[in-house]
């Protein structure tokens, strides 16, 4: 099963990106993935759960002890690829011009659920540097539609202390956090 749920996540990554799949693929793709339309919502909800838990099957901490290193592994990839598929879901949208209307839309899971999200992944640059970036790429796009509830949740903050970490440790990163800090500023 996680073999095949890698691979899913694998392919739906590809599905949502413009360098390896038509502009037309992209676009459906990424309606299934953020705006949870047409019978779609499991993918959304699919995604939510590997964001905000890492897991497909939502809170199952009370079920073991502990995780073993092939577990974890797994777990840190399926999150990985979560981002970068809304990373490329929303890089697309905003170049097509409609990501402003599902965020409108869709306001309650960009701000009560993305949004934090993708902070938390920021506030965790030490531990993750790679999702820290993605999420700040995501945070970066989201800016332009979604300033001030993004400033508001502390997204600057996380920001310039991803930004001080990797500034000796990830260039991509502090890269991507000094332009992510100069769109929400």
């Amino acid at each position: 099963q996680s073999d095949s749920n890698l691979l899913g996540l694998e392919n739906l990554e590809e599905l949502t990106s413009q360098r390896s799949t038509s502009q037309n693929t992209v676009r459906l793709a990424t309606k299934n993935v953020i705006s949870g339309e047409d019978d779609s919502t499991s993918i959304r909800a699919a995604i939510t759960s590997l964001l905000q838990r890492s897991s497909l099957g939502g809170d199952q901490s009370h079920l073991r002890t502990s995780k073993d290193e092939i577990e974890t592994d797994y777990d840190e990839r399926m999150h990985n690829l979560s981002l970068s598929v809304v990373h490329n879901a929303l890089s697309f949208m905003a170049e097509e011009g409609s990501l402003a209307e599902l965020i409108r839309m869709h306001s309650g899971w960009f701000h009560d659920t993305l949004i934090p999200v993708l902070i938390r992944d920021v506030d965790g640059a030490r531990d993750r540097p790679h999702d820290a970036c993605l999420a700040a790429m995501c945070l970066h796009c989201l800016a332009p539609y979604a300033q001030r509830s993004i400033a508001d949740a502390g997204a600057v903050e996380a920001l310039v202390e991803a930004q001080s970490f990797a500034a000796d440790n990830h260039a991509s990163l502090a890269n991507m956090a000094d332009r992510a800090i100069g769109a929400l500023r």
